[in-house]
């Protein structure tokens, strides 16, 4: 994750992730990060762990990049490895 600059970016998560929800949004938060619950229009990143079926948060956020928005929908087994 440190070569992914967050500080000041607003992120959501989705999906199941190996690492419980809570300490990876303190992780997130301590490199400067923030942390939204929703997927709006000024979010930057999405990060996706196992889905069981298509998220609202994943449908919204792909719907947001096809608007062209510049959110990026990154992998939460690479994030937080």
């Amino acid at each position: 994750m440190s070569e992914l600059n967050i500080a000041g970016k607003r992120f959501a998560i989705t999906g199941t992730l190996h690492i419980v929800r809570s300490a990876a949004v303190a992780k997130l938060e301590g490199e400067g990060g923030i942390y939204k619950k929703r997927v709006t229009r000024d979010t930057d990143f999405l990060i996706v762990g196992n889905l069981c079926k298509i998220s609202n948060k994943l449908a919204r956020a792909t719907a947001l990049q096809e608007s062209g928005y510049s959110l990026v929908i990154l992998d939460g087994a690479t994030i937080f490895t």
